[in-house]
């Protein structure tokens, strides 16, 4: 009768102490699930920001407001053999100028 009173008594502590366990973990899965929804906003936000930061439009402006201007003369030189880089095209035409539209033709 002792043993059978001390084997219900253990059980019904671990039972008591697996289910305080079992409240625990679901209490921080309930803040991570939380915090990571809260992370996953801010992480929105800051996708935006580097979208509207990095705009060019935007980076024309900051560079024009920084005394920035395009060059007017632009040489290009072609070597043989090697493929022309991106954005340059032949006869002096090349990204310095496909900027023209977004900042206007002031120098």
């Amino acid at each position: 009768m002792i043993l059978a009173t001390v084997m219900v008594g253990t059980l019904l502590v671990a039972i008591v102490a697996l289910q305080a366990l079992a409240s625990q973990a679901s209490f921080s899965i309930q803040h991570l699930q939380a915090e990571t929804q809260g992370l996953k906003l801010d992480y929105g936000e800051l996708k935006l920001q580097v979208a509207e930061l990095s705009s060019p439009e935007r980076v024309a402006k900051a560079a024009h407001r920084m005394g920035y201007v395009l060059p007017t003369d632009v040489q290009t030189i072609v070597v043989k053999g090697l493929p022309s880089p991106s954005g340059v095209r032949h006869g002096g035409r090349g990204l310095a100028f496909s900027l023209k539209g977004v900042i206007g033709e002031q120098p």
